[in-house]
């Protein structure tokens, strides 16, 4: 089961990331600017926020198995319309089609994940899945690269998706996945507000509920943003390559993003996720402005390190938030799916301010992402008691 879980997320790396490397060359052949470039991985995750929390109801109801083999289906039909008509209007709706399969994936497989977990190993396995994800989301760019010098061109890595969604839904159908438990279960029982932002821990907390959805959106916003558009901020800023350097600038970030989980799944051993959360977010808006703001070594170095520092966030923010709303998975993992349609509306904003202040100006609004995540790891931090003042004798 969990080796299942850790290939499906390779996948959905895969999948997801090599668009940073394609986005050049997407521009140029389909002639769009800015603004109609970040539509596309803002359709991919749009999906995510219309049809997550929709998902986390056919978990809890039906549970992983059909929402799985409806997730693959969906990846094989965008797959397929981009194999077979590959225009601007035709990407747009198979990216969402893709984005809703990877929600569906996510949704389904994250609580199995979860299934007799205690807090802390479950942020180690998450922050696992993160590195798999960040090992598959570095080949990517790689193959793409490679297709290229063979003639090959940006469709064939959906080919390929597409062809490892049927294994993906066969291996679905023989594999047994645990039923929602009492944790899991919700509206359906009339127990819970089937609200998305009504997530529940004792007596109500939604406030907490959105909090974690702002906090999620946040860390898509700036994993996406910054893996989108690496490629074409060194082509803009540096004249680098982008079938060349620019691939390499997004596999490194890749690639570090990979080895950061493994170094935070190390950390955990000995650190508070909450302590991570600050250390990471701090230190990665320093090393985002010196990306964005560097001679060309300086930036090609600071985006790759800003990998690292960025991907164990996701796992942590994850964690924090099953942890302090112990109710209601099913709902919450929905929920929490739904937050990476956040992605979406930056990888757009940021497209759509490149086209007036550029993209360095746009890439520089992710530092405000990085202080709301930072705000979040500080509310963690335990509250020590108050001092009582000494009896008089």
């Amino acid at each position: 089961m969990t080796a299942y879980i850790y290939l499906v997320f390779a996948l959905v790396g895969f999948l997801q990331n090599g668009l940073g490397a394609m986005l050049p060359e997407l521009m140029s052949s389909m002639d769009l600017d800015h603004g109609q470039a970040g539509m596309l991985p803002a359709a991919l995750l749009a999906a995510f926020g219309l049809v997550s929390v929709p998902f986390g109801k056919v978990l809890e109801r039906w549970g992983a198995r059909p929402l799985l083999l409806l997730a693959w289906l969906a990846i094989l039909c965008g797959a397929g319309l981009i194999m077979l008509r590959p225009t601007y209007q035709v990407a747009l709706a198979a990216m969402f089609l893709i984005g809703t399969g990877m929600s569906g994936l996510q949704v389904a497989l994250i609580p199995a994940l979860n299934h007799g977990c205690t807090a802390q190993l479950f942020a180690a396995r998450l922050t696992m899945v993160q590195g798999i994800f960040g090992a598959a989301s570095f080949v990517g760019p790689l193959l793409y690269a490679g297709l290229l010098r063979f003639g090959g061109s940006w469709r064939w890595i959906y080919m390929i998706g597409g062809a490892l969604a049927v294994p993906g839904a066969a291996a679905a159908m023989t594999l047994r996945f645990p039923g929602p438990g009492p944790e899991n279960r919700s509206a359906s029982t009339g127990s819970t507000n089937s609200a998305p932002l009504s997530i529940t821990a004792g007596a109500g907390q939604p406030v907490l509920g959105l909090l974690y959805f702002i906090g999620m959106a946040m860390y898509v916003g700036v994993e996406q943003g910054t893996a989108t558009w690496i490629s074409a901020f060194g082509q803009e800023y540096h004249g680098f390559d982008p079938a060349s350097t620019g691939a390499a600038m997004v596999s490194g970030f890749w690639l570090a993003f990979t080895a950061g989980n493994l170094m935070a799944a190390l950390l955990l051993r000995r650190l508070p996720g909450h302590t991570l959360v600050l250390l990471l977010s701090g230190s990665g808006i320093a090393v985002l402005l010196a990306a964005l703001y560097g001679p060309p070594s300086l930036s090609f170095l600071s985006f790759a390190l800003s990998g690292a520092l960025y991907a164990p966030l996701w796992a942590l923010v994850y964690a924090m938030a099953f942890d302090e709303l112990p109710n209601d998975h099913s709902l919450l993992s929905g929920l929490l799916t739904t937050a990476v349609a956040g992605g979406s509306v930056v990888a757009m904003g940021i497209g759509l301010v490149s086209d007036f202040l550029g993209l360095r100006a746009a890439l520089t609004m992710l530092v405000s992402s990085l202080l709301f995540i930072l705000f979040m790891g500080w509310r963690r931090i335990p509250q020590r008691p108050p001092v009582r003042p000494a009896a008089i004798p």
